[in-house]
């Protein structure tokens, strides 16, 4: 994602270079995507450390012999799981959509064309 991330440095140039075609309304559509899949992303990484920690408390609690406790936290790791396919699935379709809104755009990088 290259380009997203010089469209996120290049906000108010690129939005400048926006007004004078149709692209205006991409350009932000795109920010705002790109703000929402930043933010799945923070949500994966954060159930993964919840796993983790899960995980690590089951290994311990199973050498203590503490089936109640270890089965609460299998418990607490299936919902996790399933929550992290449900935000994997919706960063897929939130990707794809940049991507079709990426294409829309001319070349951002490139000044010649601009100039």
């Amino acid at each position: 994602m290259a380009e997203l991330r010089w469209i996120r440095t290049n906000q108010e140039e690129l939005r400048m270079r926006a007004r004078s075609g149709d692209n205006e309304d991409i350009v932000e559509d795109l920010l705002e995507l790109d703000a929402q899949r930043r933010k799945l992303e923070d949500r994966i990484d954060e159930i993964r450390k919840e796993r983790v920690a899960h995980q690590e408390c089951i290994g311990q609690l199973s050498f203590q012999n503490e089936n109640e406790a270890v089965q609460s936290h299998q418990e607490k790791m299936y919902k996790l799981g399933s929550e992290l396919d449900e935000v994997r699935e919706t960063l897929d379709h939130l990707e794809k959509e940049i991507e079709d809104k990426l294409r829309l755009l001319p070349d951002v990088t490139a000044t010649s064309q601009f100039d």
